[in-house]
């Protein structure tokens, strides 16, 4: 709403003419460099969690025979 209402508020430009995917707004920079880390963190944390539980669903007891659990 601050962009259309045309207030001065968060209209600053990024230094030295740098844009950030296309971005010329600071705030919008900002706000998008956020949002990509939070992104690669949680696809990050996903990756991890999936990788555990393959490997923690196929392994073998000390029987050695798979691990068969009833939920």
């Amino acid at each position: 709403m601050i962009y259309k209402a045309g207030l001065p508020y968060l209209h600053w430009q990024n230094p030295y003419q740098m844009r950030v995917l296309g971005i010329h707004s600071l705030a919008w920079s900002a706000l998008t460099l956020v949002a990509t880390l939070n992104s690669s963190s949680v696809g990050y944390m996903y990756r991890a969690r999936t990788w555990e539980f393959i490997h923690l669903s196929g392994r073998l007891d000390n029987f050695e025979h798979m691990v068969e659990h009833d939920g």
